[in-house]
């Protein structure tokens, strides 16, 4: 797992602000979108996160991140981009 340090960019696009939180299953930190100009959250999963690693098992991740970006816009619910 990555260990993004403050003012490194990401994927050329991202730049990391802070660490937010850790657990068990991931990291969150706090990043800076140059190309929308607005903070936003990333967060990254723990490879452990995925079960065995299987295909079933990322397939099942991938549907339910596509669910999630899906979701209408809501001040409740916070957004998924690159999904």
């Amino acid at each position: 797992m990555a260990n993004y340090k403050k003012g490194q960019k990401i994927l050329g696009i991202y730049t990391v602000e802070s660490p937010v939180i850790a657990s068990d299953s991931s990291r969150v930190w706090k990043v800076f979108h140059e190309g929308v100009r607005l903070p936003m959250a990333m967060k990254q999963l723990k490879e452990d996160c995925f079960g065995d690693g299987g295909a079933d098992d990322m397939d099942a991740f991938k549907a339910r991140a596509e669910m999630w970006r899906r979701l209408p816009i809501s001040p409740y619910i916070v957004q998924c981009y690159n999904a």
